[in-house]
């Protein structure tokens, strides 16, 4: 395994390195692959080992992954009811 990742905050949102409390810069950092917090932040989906600077940040601003979740489910429950007459 190598010694380092290299990793990227997800667009719009601010992660903090937790040693320095300086926020995660959006051209990545270099980390150790056995960091338990990024290990978690990449679980997570704060951040990714991809560079996402380049897709375009959402129209409303930023949505967390739980409210997403909860969106998406509201959005299976609503077509699943049946249309009112």
């Amino acid at each position: 395994m190598s010694d380092t990742i290299r990793i990227y905050p997800k667009p719009g949102l601010l992660v903090r390195d937790p040693l320095t409390r300086e926020p995660l810069p959006a051209e990545g950092k270099e980390v150790s692959p056995d960091d338990v917090h990024w290990i978690r932040r990449l679980r997570d989906g704060d951040v990714s080992q991809e560079d996402q600077r380049e897709q375009p940040e959402r129209e409303h601003g930023v949505v967390s992954r739980n409210e997403e979740q909860r969106n998406q489910r509201g959005e299976r429950e609503l077509a699943d009811e049946e249309p009112a007459r």
